[in-house]
């Protein structure tokens, strides 16, 4: 098991210029699964929830769920300590569970203008991503558990506004994770 918070934006352009949006702090945790390969390369696989969006202008603010599903290369050399370092690096394919948000709209002259639920598909046109994935990290082994913290980067590569030609969007996650392991190293 694994969790921690996570800092995530979407970047991207529109009309010539890059998009207005700031951070939105969120949370990620989930169970990993990993298969020694050879020496100290494993394959590891997660199942995680990360909670991602944005922040905006005035009250603008977008909240998306996903379930990511890391496919991840997994590096941890042995030492001759209890603890060692951990490389991962691969790919997380995400699905988005959920996307809520608010904000005002434009047209109304009122001062300040009431804050409104957010239609999500007004702002992304597909509700999956691709996340290259790097991370590094150490474990503590002590007797039969094994503690676990990374620092871990998801650079998006899936365009969310994909169905709309003038915008490019996609995700960026930094997330710092602290977990605990039962058996094997």
């Amino acid at each position: 098991m694994k969790a921690g918070p996570n800092s995530s934006r979407q970047v991207g352009w529109c009309c010539g210029e890059s998009n207005p949006f700031d951070s939105r702090t969120g949370l990620t945790g989930g169970v990993t699964a990993s298969v020694h390969v050879l020496g100290p390369l494993a394959f590891q696989t997660e199942l995680l929830y990360a909670g991602k969006g944005v922040r905006g202008i005035d009250v603008f603010q977008m909240r998306m769920h996903y379930l990511e599903i890391p496919l991840l290369l997994r590096l941890a050399p042995s030492t001759r300590h209890s603890i060692r370092p951990v490389a991962l690096l691969g790919a997380a394919p995400a699905f988005e569970l959920s996307c809520t948000g608010r904000t005002r709209p434009p047209s109304i002259p009122e001062s300040p203008a009431p804050v409104i639920p957010l239609n999500c598909s007004g702002y992304r046109t597909t509700a999956s991503d691709v996340g290259l994935v790097g991370a590094l990290g150490a474990e503590l082994r002590l007797a039969s558990l094994t503690w676990t913290v990374e620092a871990r980067y998801t650079h998006g590569i899936s365009d969310l506004t994909a169905e709309w030609n003038y915008v490019r969007t996609t995700n960026r996650s930094v997330a710092l994770l602290f977990g605990i392991r039962v058996g094997q190293r």
